[in-house]
């Protein structure tokens, strides 16, 4: 089975969903706070709805904060067909709202590939997760750069360091 046959499990769609994160993708994160915007990424997402994919925001922001945000996408040109739900024929699609946002594909600083091929891949590189039992979870970012056990080139733009 593909990964494309994984993530269509209802219908033939012709469009592909994306969720996107805020804090990190299209601002830097400084959270609470809105960072400066991420102009590539900002772009790199209204071409994705231009398109014809849809966009859902899929954000930790909630009341003010996910308001505020909301607005600040606006003014940069960006029109979600979501925020922080599902789209409606996902909805139908499963019989009723789920807590995960359904997409194909997830935007995230904090994201990490698995490769569907080969069951998990990706945990032996560069950038990858240590093992759960490793003292490193211990250290912060910023720390495991400085001991040279991340290499920065490895994060998403406008992410942690």
């Amino acid at each position: 089975m593909t990964k494309n046959e994984k993530t269509k499990p209802f219908d033939e769609r012709s469009y592909t969903i994306f969720a996107v994160d805020f804090d990190g993708v299209l601002c830097y994160d400084e959270w609470p706070k809105i960072g400066k915007p991420l102009e590539r990424n900002i772009e790199y997402i209204k071409a994705l709805r231009s398109f014809g994919n849809k966009v859902i925001l899929w954000t930790c922001r909630t009341g003010l904060r996910l308001d505020h945000a909301v607005e600040w996408c606006r003014q940069h040109g960006l029109e979600f067909d979501a925020v922080n739900e599902n789209l409606p024929e996902i909805v139908k699609a499963y019989g009723g709202e789920t807590r995960k946002i359904f997409a194909d594909y997830y935007i995230d600083d904090r994201a990490f590939l698995i490769d569907f091929e080969t069951d998990a891949s990706g945990f032996d590189g560069p950038g990858c997760p240590p093992e759960p039992d490793s003292p490193i979870w211990s250290k912060t970012i910023d720390e495991r750069i400085a001991d040279g056990e991340i290499d920065p080139a490895y994060f998403f733009e406008g992410g942690q360091p």
